[in-house]
């Protein structure tokens, strides 16, 4: 995408267009206004500030951007966009300042997401750790889930996979939290759960919704073995 020194967005090329989900005349079409409305957030997930967008960055300090980390959340999308972002500035010659700059980018949301589950779920010791996507019902475990249920890492799990190990009250249990957790909020409960194979545990799940903005586009959830606790 070339941007222009005021903010305009001059031209894209059609991979710009797939991965931003937007027609090069859509792009060229957006208002400041609009464009005001595009939401971003650094690796960590904080808000980034204008100046630290890598193509304004390039225009503010004539300098190239490399492989910035950046999630973007745009109006009409359901989930963040994860982008590796580089900007280059051009210079007519003899100015000083740049005039416009080009910003190349790469899709990685789902680098990032495996990124950002695993170093909550790091945190977290024996906790395991996975995350839900509604726009694509992507499950995602980390090592202890899998550990926890008795699966093969090289096994992929799904939702439904997943509740296939739990029955009666507590798979009713956690059905209702999945679809309650849609409309935002926070839920924890104690189950009893059958592995793969055959070995009966309690596991304490608490579950809480990925947003972007004010839509929820995801879960993310823990699961703790707790059967040597309740005895």
């Amino acid at each position: 995408v070339v941007w222009s020194r005021r903010g305009q967005i001059l031209s894209s090329n059609p991979s710009a267009s797939r991965t931003l989900r937007v027609s090069e005349v859509e792009l060229r079409a957006l208002t400041p206004d609009q464009l005001e409305q595009w939401r971003f957030i650094d690796a960590e997930g904080n808000p980034m500030p204008k100046s630290g967008l890598p193509w304004i960055a390039a225009i503010e300090t004539g300098k190239p951007q490399e492989s910035v980390i950046c999630g973007m959340q745009l109006p009409d999308m359901s989930s963040t966009l994860w982008l590796s972002l580089s900007a280059v500035p051009h210079f007519k010659p003899g100015d000083a300042e740049p005039d416009m700059v080009a910003c190349l980018f790469t899709e990685v949301t789902k680098l990032q997401r495996d990124a950002l589950m695993f170093a909550q779920s790091q945190t977290l010791n024996t906790v395991g750790a996975w995350q839900l996507d509604f726009e694509t019902q992507t499950l995602l475990c980390s090592a202890q889930v899998h550990s926890i249920l008795d699966v093969p890492m090289s096994t992929p799990l799904t939702r439904e996979r997943l509740l296939g190990h739990f029955h009666g009250h507590d798979l009713d249990r956690f059905r209702h939290a999945l679809t309650n957790l849609q409309e935002g909020g926070f839920d924890q409960f104690e189950a009893m759960m059958t592995t793969s194979i055959g070995r009966k545990r309690r596991v304490r799940v608490r579950i809480r919704p990925l947003q972007s903005g004010a839509n929820v586009n995801g879960i993310f959830g823990t699961m703790k073995d707790i059967t040597t606790e309740s005895h």
